[in-house]
């Protein structure tokens, strides 16, 4: 997936929006969304603030297995794999924020909508299970038969407007779209 391509610049947003956390770190991680370098680059600047014990055995974890780092992560978190809430609902919408605004960078460096900003869109689409809000910011949506005929949908508008919602759920300061 092309998207996969971007992850260092979709963490820099969770991490200038002051969105990540360790729990958003674990989410990620366990999707596949940050990496050994993303929990590094997290533990040090976390260990600029606090020498929380967590932070400075996660920013060595360059001899650590991924369960070790996911054990590591959990404590930091102070959750557990039994834990029903791993799943993360809130921080799962803290990344969709984050790949939906490099989507919308990417994708806008060409003009309204490049191609490859409506293939980045169909992969976070299905990259986060085909989310019904996002329905609409995909190229191919139908709209309903009570809309049929009615003003034709703009994917490109349509991911500027959730991009705006979840700034609001998050109390982001608003993109300035242009």
């Amino acid at each position: 997936m092309k998207i996969f391509n971007y992850l260092p610049g979709i963490y820099n947003i969770l991490k200038k929006s002051s969105l990540l956390d360790p729990l958003t770190l674990l989410v990620g991680f366990r999707k596949g969304w940050a990496d050994r370098d993303a929990i590094e680059s997290y533990a040090e600047s976390f260990l600029m603030k606090d020498n929380a014990p967590e932070a400075i055995e996660l920013a060595m974890i360059t001899g650590l297995h991924d369960h070790e780092i996911d054990e590591q992560l959990e404590s930091w978190a102070g959750v557990n794999c039994f834990d029903e809430d791993v799943s993360g609902f809130l921080e799962k919408r803290r990344w969709l924020y984050a790949f939906l605004k490099t989507v919308y960078e990417v994708g806008n460096a060409d003009g309204d909508g490049s191609e490859l900003g409506f293939v980045l869109i169909d992969e976070v689409y299905a990259e986060f299970d085909y989310p019904n809000e996002m329905a609409r910011c995909w190229r191919y949506y139908t709209p309903p038969e009570e809309h049929a005929g009615k003003e034709r949908i703009d994917p490109w508008e349509e991911l500027k407007r959730l991009i705006h919602k979840l700034e609001g759920e998050f109390d982001i300061e608003s993109t300035e779209f242009s």
